[in-house]
């Protein structure tokens, strides 16, 4: 069993690569990470509470129902890392995209996100490049041009989600209600657009 390790107070990190840490179970306090490189690390059931990651990159690590609690996001690149089971809702955010198109501060490439939850957040232009959101939960969640580059959306819950402007084109699998949210001048392509007018009280013949 690992032994927790508090950080009491602000504690700094800068320009630091951590390769092959095991940070598993541990709990970590209102740490400051500036221009980390975390190499194969594993945080699976880790907490990150009041913390802050500025330009920081992650690769190949282990995030398996991590917790952040109040934990800030800044400039951050998740690449190739099990992120299975973490509740987004609950870190700090501090954005204002309606007055500009600042992008959401969190680069997704390659990850596994099933079981995420987004409910409520706004994450407009969001990125995710070649990753797996399966039973993922983006219920009333503000996602105006977002991209979801090869993307497996299976059996993750749109309700009420804005996708205005949305690039879902080389995504798959996705089940998207176009009477219960926003899809106007989002980007599908077929087959997989096919999957769209299931929602519609329709009957396609073939005559």
């Amino acid at each position: 069993m690992n032994t927790q390790i508090y950080t009491v107070g602000i504690r700094e990190y800068n320009n630091l690569r951590f390769v092959n840490e095991s940070l598993s179970g541990i709990e970590i306090i209102q740490g400051y990470f500036e221009e980390c490189e975390f190499e194969g690390c594993n945080f699976s059931e880790s907490v990150l509470i009041d913390c802050t990651f500025n330009n920081c990159v992650f690769s190949n690590c282990n995030l398996m129902l991590t917790k952040i609690p109040n934990t800030t996001f800044n400039n951050v690149k998740f690449d190739g890392c099990d992120m299975i089971g973490i509740d987004w809702t609950v870190a700090r955010w501090f954005r204002n995209t309606k007055k500009s198109k600042q992008p959401f501060p969190i680069l997704f490439e390659s990850c596994r996100l099933n079981h995420s939850v987004f409910v409520g957040m706004d994450i407009a232009n969001a990125l995710f490049t070649d990753c797996t959101i399966k039973e993922a939960f983006f219920e009333d969640a503000s996602m105006e041009n977002c991209s979801f580059n090869r993307c497996d959306l299976e059996q993750s819950v749109f309700k009420n989600t804005n996708l205005r402007g949305s690039d879902l084109s080389t995504a798959k699998n996705y089940d998207i209600d176009v009477c219960q949210n926003n899809v106007t001048k989002a980007k599908f392509s077929l087959p997989e657009a096919v999957s769209l007018i299931y929602s519609l009280d329709i009957v396609i013949t073939n005559q």
